[in-house]
């Protein structure tokens, strides 16, 4: 039977691998067919150019895509093709990829075509054409080489966002840029977010145009100077070259900016929200461990909150206070924000990641989060909610008591019962009292001891958040022979389940045991931890929540063993502080 159950064994581990190889190779071959289209811009003029770039990730050489159907909406200007590779994490990429300067021709909403190659499609993209932007110049006259500036409104509130456009355009060579000038305001934030170059055509004469975009946030009400700015750039023949510093023959050109007013409103006195957040749009999301709303006491939960604010920086957005019903406790980590800067705007995702553990059975209503914001775009006030939820959490089956013993046989009879009670005469007289007190009184010990376990565990889950006065904590509100040994159990049985979210949850109440302020990260347990395999498989599991790509690397038996590792040095400390191997 042993020998059968071992070749089972062998066939289930032969089966799985095999099982993950087609999985891998199927993987790599559809990674290997990836063709994809993307532009630089997807607003213009018709006066301007946009960079087109086709690229085909595969193992088989490809030709250039037809441009038939491009060639129907854009005159295609130039087109260069290169091949590239690159190497990361031992994995080694290749593709060849096409360059394609077009312009439009005419104005309206223009589609770029998908595009096939080997049988694969790139997404068609829509292009926004407008007419010719009026040149900002004061004179009329349009000069070979000038600065021009734009603001997308000059009447905000203080903290709105404010997008400053800088335009170099140029009909001449442009050898260099010795000087060029940094925006600094003093009474506003201002941060460059956009730089792009293009060509662009005025009165039938060819430019260059290097634009750079500016984020302002006024942080004063009233007027706001934007001053003139200034730029020395050094003009060479056709043929001059950036390192051929003897044969060129240049001129250097001072180039001014237009001064511009921005109108600074102080927030409207109507304003009922707690924190000021002017911006064009505000969302708030959540998602959810496996299982919601039905969760087991004892298991930590998983939630994490997103707010989305386009128009606003990731430090103007409020962290977020839930106060919990009385038997959830909370252990927060620290927001992972994410600012999406482009040539519209700074666009800001906070993800607000907090480990529920709930300590008794019953259900909850947890409370509805609200957010007051100002749309800057209909000019009011409005207000963004997370309704209220509803979770159930049933008994834990592992904590539950043993249940009672009915005995289903029928009664003794009393010589039955005498015969037990009474024990036989032997010829070893008092050894057969001895050997049966010393059963009883062992069989006392087991029972105590099984009884004293469960008891423990349910005082431990019965526990709320930790504090300086509990008893047997170390120094600084550390508790780890209290705490950390049912949580390392729990921990091993998400690993062995490979549950990856009821993993991370564990790790950050682990976490919070060796926490001097009683907050949980996961970097907290790289400070105590010298095992490399233990800590790389903790930050796999991190950027496995928080990244849109699939994590197949995570390994689950070094992080078990690296949290009893841990389990065993904190029972092993004396009454000292825990120190950290990497402060």
């Amino acid at each position: 039977m042993k020998q059968l159950m071992n070749i089972n064994i062998d066939t289930f581990k032969f089966l799985t691998s095999a099982a993950l190889c087609l999985l891998f190779c199927a993987s790599s071959l559809a990674k290997a067919a990836e063709v994809t289209a993307t532009v630089d811009r997807h607003d213009i003029t018709i006066e301007e150019t946009l960079n087109l770039k086709i690229r085909y990730q595969g193992k088989q050489q490809s030709n250039m895509p037809s441009l038939g159907d491009l060639e129907k909406n854009f005159d295609v200007l130039s087109q260069s093709r290169s091949n590239q590779f690159r190497s990361f994490n031992g994995q080694v990429e290749s593709w060849v990829e096409w360059s394609l300067v077009i312009a439009p021709k005419r104005q309206g909403t223009l589609l770029i075509p998908s595009f096939k190659i080997d049988g694969n499609f790139t997404d068609a993209i829509e292009i926004n054409v407008n007419e010719a932007k009026p040149l900002n110049l004061t004179d009329g006259e349009i000069k070979e080489i000038f600065l021009e500036t734009e603001l997308d409104q000059t009447d905000v509130y203080v903290q709105q966002q404010v997008l400053l456009t800088l335009r170099l355009n140029t009909a001449l060579p442009v050898a260099s840029i010795n000087q060029r000038e940094t925006l600094e305001l003093p009474d506003a934030k201002v941060e460059e977010i956009s730089e792009q170059r293009y060509n662009r055509t005025i009165d039938g004469r060819d430019y260059a145009v290097l634009e750079l975009v500016f984020a302002i946030y006024p942080q004063e009400s009233g007027d706001l100077e934007i001053p003139v700015m200034t730029w020395e750039a050094n003009i060479g023949n056709r043929s001059s070259s950036l390192f051929d510093l003897y044969s060129r023959q240049n001129s250097l050109r001072r180039l001014r900016s237009e001064a511009q007013t921005i109108t600074v409103k102080p927030k409207p006195a109507s304003y009922t929200g707690v924190d000021w957040l002017p911006a064009k749009q505000l969302v708030i999301s959540e998602s959810w461990s496996d299982g919601f709303p039905n969760f087991v006491q004892g298991e930590p939960i998983t939630r994490n909150i997103t707010v989305m604010a386009d128009g606003l920086t990731a430090s103007q957005l409020p962290s977020l206070d839930i106060r919990y019903p009385q038997g959830i406790n909370q252990y927060p980590e620290s927001p992972k924000v994410d600012e999406q800067k482009s040539d519209k705007g700074i666009l800001t995702n906070a993800v607000q990641t907090q480990a529920l553990l709930v300590t008794k059975p019953g259900d909850y209503t947890l409370p509805e989060i609200k957010l007051t914001w100002w749309n800057t775009q209909k000019d009011k006030e409005e207000t963004i909610t997370l309704p209220e939820r509803k979770i159930t959490v049933t008994g834990s089956t592992a904590l539950a008591p043993p249940p009672p013993v009915i005995n289903t046989e029928s009664p003794a009879t009393d010589d039955e019962e005498l015969a037990f009670s009474a024990p036989q005469a032997s010829d070893s007289g008092g050894l057969s009292w001895a050997w049966l007190i010393a059963s009883n009184l062992f069989t006392a010990i087991v029972v105590a001891g099984f009884l004293w376990f469960l008891l423990r565990s349910r005082i431990l889950l019965a526990r709320g958040p930790l504090t300086e006065n509990s008893p047997g904590l170390l120094p600084g509100g550390k508790n780890p022979t209290k705490v950390l040994g049912a949580l390392v159990k729990n921990l091993q049985q998400h690993c062995q389940a490979q549950d990856t979210k009821r993993v991370h949850a564990t790790l950050l109440a682990i976490s919070q045991c060796f926490s001097d302020d009683g907050k949980s990260s996961l970097a907290i347990l790289e400070k105590y931890s010298n095992n490399s395999a233990f800590i790389a498989a903790v930050k796999a599991v991190d950027r496995s929540l928080y990244n849109d790509a699939h994590e197949s690397t995570i390994d689950f038996d070094a992080i078990a063993q690296g949290a009893e590792d841990l389990a065993l040095a904190a029972n092993q400390q004396t009454p000292t502080a825990l120190a950290p191997l990497n402060p």
